[in-house]
């Protein structure tokens, strides 16, 4: 919970994941690489969706709601 105490004193963070969860738990903004170019930038809840997930990892996945956290899950087709 340091970030968010971090986050709470007003510092700035910036950190590198490859961890979908972990960056919807702990980021306000998310930066998507893929391919040598940016897939989205955007506020995590729109730049993390079902779709660039999807594309950035080439798995079908789904990001739900679990007791109010949001994560990512595999979707078997």
């Amino acid at each position: 919970r340091q970030l968010e105490r971090l986050r709470a004193e007003g510092h700035t963070i910036l950190f590198s994941t490859h961890d979908p969860d972990h960056a919807l738990a702990h980021a306000d903004r998310a930066l998507l690489l893929a391919r040598g170019g940016t897939l989205a930038f955007d506020a995590s809840e729109r730049a993390l969706t079902d779709a660039t997930l999807t594309e950035l990892y080439g798995v079908a996945v789904r990001v739900a709601e679990v007791d109010g956290v949001r994560r990512v899950f595999p979707v078997s087709r």
